[in-house]
């Protein structure tokens, strides 16, 4: 479903832009089957798919993820790998995961997250 290469060009390569419109808004095809169908569809997959937003959200809002630095402070070129099997991930890769706010501490990470969150009551 995910291969097709009539809706998907380039099906197996990593492009997330796919899913972005030429405004820059997300587009409305969603991968739903991984939930499930019909009577088996999963319950709690609204719960899911929100947690694994927020979640992704939260990490891009608060940190820079940038290429990892040679001694000499040149950006290490890197070929992206892939782990085929079931999941498919990414194998490790060099990275550098920087504070968005300089002097961004544990603390004040963690009130910065929480201040995030939306209180219902």
């Amino acid at each position: 479903m995910t291969r097709n290469e009539n809706k998907y060009p380039n099906a197996s390569d990593f492009i997330p832009e796919r899913f972005i419109d030429p405004a820059g808004r997300l587009t409305t095809d969603t991968v739903d089957f991984v939930w499930g169908f019909g009577r088996r569809v999963c319950a709690g997959r609204h719960v899911a798919d929100a947690s694994l937003w927020a979640g992704m959200v939260s990490i891009l809002a608060t940190f820079r993820l940038l290429p990892a630095q040679a001694p000499n402070g040149e950006d290490v070129v890197f070929e992206p790998q892939w782990f085929d099997g079931l999941p498919t991930h990414p194998l490790p890769f060099p990275c550098r995961i920087v504070p968005r706010v300089l002097g961004m501490n544990a603390e004040t990470l963690t009130q910065l997250i929480r201040s995030s969150t939306v209180d219902e009551n």
